[in-house]
């Protein structure tokens, strides 16, 4: 991990809003590849992750954001001939691809499917289709090439649901850019809305057709969970290291001893200690998960374990995170309320963390419907 010292030396000539500076000089270390490596392992990725939010966490996050969309394209190349096009767009030219949201689809069947909920439709035309909709929460708008995205065909009758996986190009005529993203809480990931109006994708275009579609979507979404993981933990990561600094410098008032030496301080610091290092087990743990998932990704045991471990991991990271910041301001008390506070921006960054798909009422319905063994073909209650 030596050459991240470099990486924050880099990363910490830009301002804390130049997003686009940060990420060009990623593309330029061809960091933007790293999932394109065939030895890559889960760990690694999430070491990686994890170790570039302690430098600058709205980076991380826009860059785990094509980090894992590109490794899920890498990882389905074989069986997807398509996908071999934008990963080449992305070595050749240092493309970034946005993020493949998910379609939240987690309790719909064709019986109960409403095509006016879904958010891009797609219209069949001779030789592909016409898109329209919106993408909403796109990551580093400005510095994103190209779009993935799931469509809804339109007035579809099939056995599934009708979603399809195509790519488009933000170039694409009839892409709009909506610059709406006011956010409170990362606010420098620059995640715009990107509207789909009367966008043609040709037939040749379409990487992964309906009736494939939902198998895949696992797959891209435990990589979007395990890069969640590791922004969050970074972040987390990042707060324990600035208390422990903070503790051990910041004098007692009337007494020459550290703030470090107070049992409160002591007893807030162990507690943030137990969240993170229980967070770290729990993310081993998915990783460890994950690799068995990509040797027998068709194992019926295999994928209902990674599916529990992929939602348990996210809400576990992600809640410990915000509790050590939480504690984190406490332990160094009102200098942390400042805004320029380090403590001060993690603690209105780390709160997105809980709103990353899927959000915990329905990730908890998704743990105890398949802890039961519930399915949800014509009514979810």
């Amino acid at each position: 991990m030596e050459f991240f010292h470099d990486i924050e030396q880099q990363l910490n000539k830009y301002s804390k809003n130049d997003i686009k500076g940060k990420l060009d000089y990623l593309i330029n270390e061809n960091y933007h590849l790293l999932t394109l490596k065939n030895d890559l392992t889960p760990k690694d990725y999430f070491f990686f992750i994890s170790k570039l939010s302690t430098i600058c966490h709205n980076t991380a996050l826009c860059f785990a954001m094509h980090l894992y969309t590109l490794w899920g394209l890498n990882l389905i190349k074989n069986k997807y001939k398509l996908a071999v096009k934008y990963i080449n767009a992305v070595k050749e030219e240092g493309y970034l691809l946005a993020s493949l949201n998910e379609p939240g689809i987690y309790f719909v069947s064709p019986y109960t499917f409403k095509e006016n909920d879904f958010n891009i439709i797609a219209k069949a035309v001779d030789g592909g289709y016409i898109l329209t909709g919106v993408k909403p929460f796109v990551s580093m708008e400005p510095s994103v090439n190209y779009l993935p995205v799931y469509c809804r065909i339109e007035k579809y009758n099939g056995k599934d649901l009708g979603i399809f996986l195509a790519i488009v190009s933000k170039n694409d005529l009839g892409i709009q850019v909506i610059n709406n993203w006011d956010s409170i809480a990362m606010e420098y990931t620059q995640s715009n809305s990107i509207v789909l109006d009367n966008v043609f994708v040709s037939n040749n275009d379409i990487v992964i057709l309906p009736k494939n579609s939902a198998e895949e979507t696992d797959l891209f979404g435990y990589l979007f969970r395990l890069s969640i993981c590791g922004v969050y933990y970074g972040m987390a990561e990042g707060a324990l290291a600035y208390v422990k600094e903070q503790a051990t410098n910041q004098k007692i008032p009337h007494m020459n001893k550290p703030l470090s030496f107070l049992p409160g301080a002591q007893y807030s610091v162990a507690q943030m200690i137990i969240f993170l290092e229980t967070s770290y087990s729990q993310i081993i743990h998915y990783c460890d998960a994950l690799k068995n998932f990509f040797e027998s990704p068709t194992d019926y045991n295999t994928k209902k374990e990674i599916k529990k471990i992929s939602l348990v991991t996210k809400e576990y990271t992600t809640k410990s995170a915000k509790e050590i910041v939480d504690i984190g301001l406490k332990v160094v008390g009102i200098k942390s309320l400042s805004k320029s506070n380090y403590l001060s921006e993690l603690y209105k960054d780390v709160v997105a963390g809980l709103y990353h798909p899927p959000q915990h009422d329905v990730l908890y319905e998704l743990v105890a419907k398949d802890f039961f063994g519930i399915i949800t073909l014509k009514n979810r209650w």
